[in-house]
């Protein structure tokens, strides 16, 4: 498995588009798996979206391997439980319900 620095909440929210591109909100950053920073992109946007999935890794360059994408779901069991907690810690009813609807697809 290859690693990298990652952001770990690598999504929408937290990119700045225009004359460029720029992400912000490091706060959670370190050395992971590679494709950990998709997995929020995969159970959050890409669900009700899959050709933004596509563009990406159009953009990109390389979609993930079939041992990735396996990778990748086990990735995704940590977004639901992580949802959950800041669903309950928050009570945000839109986090939990989506920690739910991830865990259910991923059985």
């Amino acid at each position: 498995m290859d690693s990298t620095i990652c952001h770990l909440d690598y999504q929408p929210r937290n990119w700045r588009v225009g004359d460029g591109f720029w992400t912000f909100d490091f706060e959670h950053m370190r050395r992971d798996a590679r494709l950990r920073d998709f997995a929020r992109l995969e159970f959050r946007h890409w669900q009700a979206a899959p050709q933004l999935r596509e563009a990406f890794f159009t953009g990109y360059g390389s979609r993930p391997t079939d041992t990735e994408q396996r990778l990748l779901e086990r990735f995704g069991a940590i977004e639901a439980v992580t949802a959950l907690v800041r669903g309950h810690e928050q009570d945000d009813v839109l986090l939990s319900a989506h920690g739910r609807t991830v865990l259910s697809q991923l059985s």
